[in-house]
């Protein structure tokens, strides 16, 4: 949940140069951030079907509560699958998943960077970055871990930024947004166990839509 940096054309260039010397894998930025327009032009690509897309939670600075809130956030995505997509969780790191880590120092709330498999065109692995302490109270700052992890792992999944304000894949675009849009959440909980229930998952119809045509 951030900006995403704009293409000049020496930008491109350089960047299309290092693609060509990479084999195997193409790297795919779907969205760092909810900042600026997403910079795919073609279909968003997916995650292969038939086997479970596995989630590794980096041990580093992952409290308890820090895991149960990305992991509430994969289960999220799966029950808007509706069976389309399988998520688990994995102890230890995975050649093939989505990677999750808590980073520090940083102006975002998190970024999503995804590897796309050359041959197949299908996702092969993600990194997921989560701020490590946003500001707040105790809930707010697990409302926005929770709601950073649930964007990020969109990404992470092939969807792209919208400019709806009720999808989670929404992109910040103007200063006020992120106040309004966590406050907006807030007011669905009582207390930390309601963040990622079924009334209060932080997905819109149209999150669910759009993974489902993703993933039919």
């Amino acid at each position: 949940m951030g900006t995403d940096a704009s293409r000049n054309d020496r930008g491109q260039r350089g960047r299309d140069q290092e693609s060509g010397r990479r084999q195997g894998f193409a790297f795919v930025l779907l969205a760092l951030t909810l900042g600026s327009p997403a910079v795919l032009a073609r279909p968003a690509p997916r995650w292969a079907p038939g086997e479970p897309v596995l989630v590794w939670i980096d041990p580093r600075d992952a409290t308890p509560l820090r895991r149960d809130l990305v992991a509430r956030a994969a289960k999220t995505w799966e029950r808007a699958g509706a069976g389309t997509v399988r998520i688990e969780m994995a102890d230890t790191p995975q050649p093939r998943g989505i990677r999750v880590r808590f980073v520090s120092g940083q102006t975002n709330f998190g970024e999503a960077l995804p590897e796309v498999d050359r041959p197949s065109g299908f996702i092969a692995r993600a990194d997921v970055a989560l701020a490590l302490d946003p500001p707040g109270d105790a809930l707010h700052k697990a409302l926005v871990l929770y709601l950073t992890a649930l964007h990020e792992m969109g990404h992470a999944l092939g969807l792209v930024h919208t400019d709806d304000f009720a999808t989670i894949m929404y992109r910040f675009q103007r200063p006020g947004d992120p106040e309004r849009y966590f406050l907006r959440y807030r007011k669905q909980l009582k207390g930390l166990e309601d963040i990622g229930g079924e009334e209060a998952s932080g997905l819109s119809p149209r999150d669910v839509a759009a993974l489902r045509r993703l993933y039919p």
